[in-house]
């Protein structure tokens, strides 16, 4: 009888530690699931306003001028989680390059031709944030897609991100390498002897971007 007894309460106690067991892996588990609700709720897509954003580049020779223009946006978006940047991307209208600094318009159509960078064929380029790690103060060390005449490789630049009443401003400043991309004319990468008529392979340009959801 006090065998049974206790092998009843044994049975009792295994039962008691299951159902804790069981309890604790659902809370777990639900705990879980609302922190990944959460995070999906902070998360918002920003769409780039064409007309309030501006993208800029500077052309230049090791010794010698420079060339400043614009170039126009197709399209770009920046996402954020929690009021910090973790995407984002953004298409050039490469077909809309201009210069600002009052050059003739043979340097445009030299741009567009396929010494450069071919925009008959290669209409648009694009960036794609694949990183984006916080250094405080709404900047972050991004790493990026950059894509140019169909050839992508990744890109490493600083920027900035803020929001204020569901306006996201961004900036970034990106230098690349052209010959990277196949824009070979005036390169010292694929030409030699070129004297005067050597042009940087570094291309930079700023980016302004203004979003809105």
């Amino acid at each position: 009888m006090g065998d049974d007894l206790i092998s009843d309460e044994i049975e009792i106690a295994v039962e008691l530690v299951a159902l804790s067991g069981d309890a604790a892996m659902m809370e777990e588990a639900a705990m879980v699931e609302e922190a990944e609700e959460t995070e999906m709720a902070e998360e918002a897509v920003y769409t780039v306003s064409l007309s309030e954003s501006n993208v800029a580049w500077v052309g230049s020779k090791p010794v010698g001028n420079s060339h400043t223009g614009v170039v126009d946006l197709a399209e770009g978006s920046l996402t954020l989680s929690g009021g910090e940047l973790v995407a984002g991307s953004f298409v050039l209208d490469m077909t809309s390059i201009a210069s600002t600094d009052g050059a003739p318009g043979r340097l445009v159509e030299h741009l567009n031709s396929d010494d450069f960078f071919g925009t008959a064929t290669f209409p648009t380029a694009s960036l794609v944030i694949v990183s984006a790690e916080s250094l405080g103060n709404d900047n972050y060390a991004v790493v990026g897609d950059l894509t140019i005449k169909g050839i992508t490789n990744p890109i490493e630049f600083t920027a900035s991100a803020s929001e204020s009443d569901g306006v996201v401003n961004g900036t970034a400043d990106i230098v690349f390498d052209r010959s990277l991309y196949d824009v070979q004319f005036g390169s010292g990468t694929f030409f030699s002897d070129l004297g005067d008529d050597l042009i940087s392979d570094e291309i930079e340009i700023a980016v302004e971007l203004v979003a809105q959801k």
